[in-house]
């Protein structure tokens, strides 16, 4: 079929208007098509390739131990929550100084997350001399600080879990019943009273 060329007026056949590499290249392409769609169509799942290519062998000298078959009956015990658990409030964040970032007030925060331990969890009131526990923190950590109240620098961060022993206090300060404490390694600090646990 004859395909007009405007440019010198004349016309020439296809055979000319395709480049040669196209010949082989067009062709090729066909096959490739159809040889995925054969492959994507007609393949056996991964799993049935996997399960005939793996062949269960037995390691010489291990005498075969007899494994328990299905049973009707669960033989573990069903899971029954116990308690439903209350997350805190938190405070709204507030744009940082400068840099436009919100910042979340800590002292707003812990003292949610405080109120909220409170009234979870059946207190024993603490006394100098006592060993407490580490509680109520959500895993993130008990706060040790150089002095009563949130404005002070944190020492350590105590674990969820970790016993200390009080060694003073009681402080008020920052809205907290603050106790100083140590730990089994000898670090001493101001310690929120609503974050441990009296142990007996």
């Amino acid at each position: 079929m004859p395909v007009r060329n405007d440019r010198t007026g004349g016309t020439r056949s296809v055979q000319e208007a395709w480049p040669r590499w196209m010949y082989v290249a067009v062709p090729a392409l066909v096959v490739f098509v159809v040889v995925g769609l054969w492959w994507a169509l007609f393949s056996p799942p991964a799993e049935q390739t996997a399960q005939a290519t793996v062949t269960a062998t037995r390691p010489v000298g291990v005498i075969e131990q007899p494994t328990q078959g299905p049973t009707e009956q669960a033989t573990l015990d069903a899971f029954a929550p116990t308690a439903t658990t209350v997350l805190p409030t938190l405070p709204p964040t507030t744009p940082g100084a400068g840099e436009g970032a919100p910042q979340v007030d800590l002292a707003a925060t812990e003292t949610a997350v405080a109120q909220q331990a409170e009234a979870n969890t059946p207190r024993t009131p603490l006394a100098i001399n006592d060993r407490a526990a580490v509680c109520c923190t959500d895993m993130a950590g008990l706060r040790l600080r150089a002095e009563a109240g949130t404005e002070h620098p944190v020492v350590k961060l105590l674990e969820e879990g970790k016993i200390v022993e009080i060694i003073g206090g009681p402080k008020e300060a920052s809205g907290f019943t603050w106790w100083q404490v140590q730990d089994e390694v000898g670090t001493s600090g101001w310690a929120a009273e609503d974050f441990m646990l009296k142990q007996e």
